[in-house]
């Protein structure tokens, strides 16, 4: 029954609850779509970001094996949009980053073993970014320094 002022009264039967459910789900629809929005404005813009990016290694020396405690990911410092980025992201799962022992450089680690090694990351740079293939631009690889016994 509506009122002089031509608003509803709350004491309507069968009104009440669904009108309060309704509008929070118009509530959290709104609120979804603003933030899938604000998401989308957020991808253009420049932003730095870390991956994790799969690596393997390719070109044992010959009747040598890698250890089991090799890492299996490098951790990228990327600077870039947030397309590109995301773009890094989602392709880095399907291919992995080869790091040739034969090409690498490692080098003995000085007083160690002679079968301890080690590979400076920041020379994998050049490699990882043509692999890449995107407008980002690699700003640090962590760790710096990958130690490793050649069995």
């Amino acid at each position: 029954m509506d009122r002089k002022d031509g608003i509803q009264s709350e004491t309507v039967p069968g009104k009440g609850p669904k009108l309060k459910t309704r509008n929070i789900l118009v509530f959290i629809f709104f609120l979804f779509l603003s933030f899938i929005l604000w998401y989308l404005d957020s991808l253009g813009n420049e932003l730095e970001s870390d991956i994790r990016y799969p690596v393997t290694f390719t070109h044992v020396p010959l009747n040598k094996s890698m250890p089991s405690d090799m890492p299996l990911r490098l951790n990228i410092n990327l600077k870039g949009t947030g397309y590109s980025i995301l773009r890094t992201k989602v392709s880095a799962n399907k291919n992995p980053f080869e790091i040739n022992l034969s090409t690498s450089g490692y080098k003995p680690v000085p007083g160690g073993e002679t079968s301890d090694m080690y590979i400076v990351t920041s020379k994998l740079i050049p490699g990882l970014s043509s692999r890449l293939k995107s407008e980002c631009e690699i700003i640090s690889i962590k760790p710096d320094t990958l130690f490793f016994t050649i069995k």
